[in-house]
């Protein structure tokens, strides 16, 4: 078997962990940025009440 041949699985391991850390951290910027969107909606309604 060609030594490229034998590295293949460890390509293939490598693409599947960056794919998955990637995808991770997409996950986590979603979850930061709704987050973020409820701590506004917040602080846009206390500033309302602060104003009437």
């Amino acid at each position: 078997m060609p030594s490229a041949a034998k590295a293949l699985p460890y390509l293939f391991a490598a693409y599947t962990v960056i794919w998955v850390v990637v995808f991770g951290y997409t996950l986590s910027i979603g979850a930061r940025q709704r987050k973020l969107a409820q701590d506004l909606e917040l602080i846009k309604s206390a500033v309302e009440k602060r104003a009437n």
